[in-house]
């Protein structure tokens, strides 16, 4: 790939007044209909349509340079073909395992293991958590149980 085909061509870009009306009509509609967890529109209020690598272009036509970038693009970028490419070989064999070793797993984290320093390599095992808080809340249990051998938990709030 080349330096061009990691951002869209005409980036950055602006038309108008931002939020553009098309991105308010769909702001103000996820207000009315969505829960109020939603935390990332009120300070950003941008309505994304595509993304191409390392910029985002909203509904209204104006394209960004993203800095923000989600968990699942941070280094790779949106729309990367290379992940798109591997994505599409793997959905055509299986979508998800949950914790059952699969051929690739196994390669993935030998390959993870390789490259840690020695004296983790050896006293470490690699476990896969997801990509959300109750994810992370879920292994943190799952871990305190492993290791206190104890099964009962009390939460407060």
């Amino acid at each position: 790939m080349k330096f061009e085909d990691y951002h869209f061509d005409e980036a950055p870009k602006i038309i108008g007044k931002l939020p553009g009306k098309k991105a308010m009509d769909i702001l103000t509609k996820q207000d009315k209909i969505e829960g109020k967890a939603v935390s990332y529109p009120k300070a950003i209020p941008l309505v994304i349509k595509e993304g191409k690598r390392a910029t985002i272009r909203d509904v209204d036509g104006n394209i960004f340079i993203d800095f923000f970038a989600g968990a699942g693009v941070v280094a790779l970028g949106h729309s990367n073909p290379l992940i798109i490419a591997a994505i599409k070989e793997q959905l055509d064999k299986i979508t998800h395992t949950l914790d059952f070793p699969t051929e690739v797993r196994m390669t993935l984290i030998e390959k993870i293991r390789e490259i840690l320093p020695r004296q983790l390599r050896d006293k470490m095992r690699i476990q896969f958590g997801g990509p959300t808080g109750s994810d992370a809340v879920e292994m943190a249990l799952k871990l305190a149980k492993s290791i206190t051998n104890r099964h009962t938990f009390i939460a407060f709030e």
